[in-house]
């Protein structure tokens, strides 16, 4: 039930960061923070379940910007800028701080 639990919170907080890092553009209405204020409920979804398994595996940065860069050239065509890769680094030090030492 630990496990459970512990998947959980962390499918909850994975989905947060996914739609945080929103590389497609569909959060709208950002604040005077630049902070989005509403997200689409799903729009990443498919991409959590295998996040939240390298978060709990204790998958290395390499590895997880390795999955996150498939998911947005491989399945959302989206091409490398610097923008796109600073955003990737805040995404992925996040889902690593999510990690249990």
């Amino acid at each position: 039930m630990k496990r459970n639990a512990e998947y959980q919170r962390l499918h909850k907080m994975c989905r947060k960061h996914w739609n945080e890092f929103d590389p497609i553009g569909v959060s709208v209405n950002l604040g005077s923070d630049g902070e989005p204020d509403w997200f689409p409920d799903d729009e990443y979804d498919s991409y959590v379940p295998r996040t939240v398994r390298l978060v709990m595996e204790g998958a290395d940065a390499v590895k997880i910007r390795k999955y996150i860069e498939h998911c947005c050239t491989v399945n959302m065509g989206l091409g490398p800028t610097r923008k796109a890769n600073e955003a990737l680094d805040r995404f992925v030090d996040r889902l690593l701080k999510l990690q249990i030492p």
